[in-house]
């Protein structure tokens, strides 16, 4: 059976080929050559095979040995190289911009870290610094702490943190943590009158906290305002008789202020709380003195 090749006019005879192997096309239904009906008679026709179609013989001869002529102007369309030959440059162009943008964006993104952390641990340590100055109260005779002493090694640090402290005083003036870290920075610096101004802005915002009462006697003490230190000393003990610190300035108030009778008073009830309190000997010598005196 041959089919065939209706454009350019090819016959195979290979039943398995369904397209043109030159130029693609779809094969003709097979071709099949008539024979003449067989005849005893000596007069019949002697069986002649159909003449198949007319082919285009300078077609064939030109793709003879040529099975693939027709194929490279289709194979091109198809080729890798001829693909990456024709890519516009400007894909290469966007890949390269892409790459720096990338690249710029992780440089940002870590200066933006690091600017972040740097941030957090200089608020971390000015906190830090902060709660160390607060956390000194727990002095044997003062309850404001270490604050009576002055900033040597470290006096300009302190300077800022101490202005720090008074501008947010000034800009929060309702928060008390704001008056009271001002007043214990400026009590530390030695400056008692401008201690007391911010203690008693918060004592009035919060007049029954205990520790506010107690640094306004330490601090009117050491200022040389003896009633006053008196006033807040006993506002203090009424609250709370057993603090063996309150009562020990509360004795040294009353000694400085020449009341002997209240400071024998104050001296027998600190004895009893704290036998060994180091200060009982001077303090009990000041009294001395001073009965000797009225006498």
């Amino acid at each position: 059976m041959l089919k065939k090749c209706s454009v350019c006019g090819r016959t195979y005879s290979d039943e398995v080929i369904s397209f043109c192997l030159a130029d693609g096309s779809l094969l003709s239904a097979p071709y099949e050559p008539r024979l003449s009906s067989p005849s005893n008679s000596s007069d019949s026709p002697t069986a002649v095979l159909d003449k198949p179609p007319t082919q285009n013989p300078s077609a064939e001869t030109q793709l003879a040995g040529q099975p693939d002529a027709l194929f490279p102007t289709i194979a091109a369309k198809f080729q890798p190289a001829a693909l990456a030959n024709n890519l516009p440059r400007s894909v290469d162009r966007e890949n390269n911009r892409m790459v720096v943008w990338l690249i710029v964006a992780a440089i940002i993104i870590l200066a933006l870290g690091f600017i972040t952390a740097y941030n957090v641990n200089r608020s971390r340590q000015s906190v830090t610094d902060l709660r160390d100055a607060d956390n000194s109260i727990t002095s044997k005779n003062d309850p404001t702490a270490n604050y009576g002493s002055t900033a040597s090694d470290k006096s300009k640090n302190f300077s800022l943190l101490q202005q720090e402290a008074v501008r947010q005083a000034h800009e929060r003036p309702e928060s008390v943590d704001a008056q009271v870290t001002a007043a214990k920075l400026e009590y530390q610096n030695q400056h008692y009158d401008q201690a007391i101004i911010y203690l008693l802005k918060a004592n009035k915002l919060r007049p029954s906290d205990y520790n506010i009462l107690a640094m306004l006697g330490v601090a009117n003490m050491d200022a040389g305002h003896f009633d006053a230190a008196e006033k807040w000393y006993k506002a203090a003990l009424v609250k709370k008789s057993d603090d063996i610190p309150v009562l020990d300035g509360y004795c040294a108030v009353l000694l400085s202020a020449g009341k002997a009778k209240p400071a024998e008073d104050a001296i027998n009830k600190l004895a009893k709380l704290d036998p060994t309190n180091q200060d009982l000997p001077q303090f009990r010598e000041k009294l001395a003195s001073l009965k000797s005196e009225k006498k």
